[in-house]
C-alpha cells in the first residue's frame, strides 16, 4: 500500500490495491516535484549531492562559476528527456510486440556522450553544464 493514497486498509490475504489514476498522477507530481527540489538546491550554489562529494565531482556552468538554481532544473528535467523518449518508444512498439527495444533509451542521456564532441552526457549539453573530476 502507498501511504496518502491506498484507499483504506486492505487485509494482508487481501487483494493489492491500487490507487486510482488521479492519485497515481499527484504522486508521481508529488515525487518529482521533491526531487526537482533536492537536485536543484544540491546542484546550485556551489553544494552537490553526496555522491558527487564522494567521487569528488564538481557541478560547474561552462563559465567555471556554480550553476545557477535555473540551470540546476534545466539539468534535472533535461535528464528525464531519455527516460520520456523510452516511455513514448514503449508506446509506438508495444502494439507490435516489439516494446522491449525501447528499453536502451532510457540510457540516451548516458549515451550521447559517446558522440558528443567534449564527452559531454545530454543533460549537461542541454543545461550549459560541466561535470568536474578530481
Amino acid at each position: 500500500m502507498l501511504p496518502l493514497v491506498s484507499p483504506g486498509a486492505v487485509p494482508a490475504t487481501g487483494p493489492l490495491a491500487v490507487p486510482p489514476v488521479p492519485a497515481r498522477v499527484g504522486l508521481f507530481a508529488a515525487v518529482l516535484a521533491v526531487l526537482a527540489a533536492y537536485f536543484t538546491w544540491s546542484w546550485s550554489g556551489g553544494r552537490a549531492t553526496l555522491p558527487q562529494k564522494t567521487w569528488r565531482l564538481q557541478l560547474a556552468s561552462r563559465n567555471g562559476g556554480a550553476p545557477s538554481p535555473a540551470k540546476a532544473l534545466a539539468r534535472f528535467l533535461a535528464a528525464w528527456i531519455g527516460p520520456a523518449m523510452a516511455v513514448a518508444a514503449y508506446l509506438l512498439l508495444a502494439p507490435h510486440g516489439l516494446g522491449a527495444h525501447a528499453t536502451w533509451l532510457v540510457a540516451f542521456n548516458y549515451l550521447w556522450a559517446l558522440v558528443d564532441r567534449d564527452r559531454q552526457f545530454l543533460h549537461d549539453r542541454v543545461a550549459g553544464t560541466v561535470l568536474l573530476g578530481p
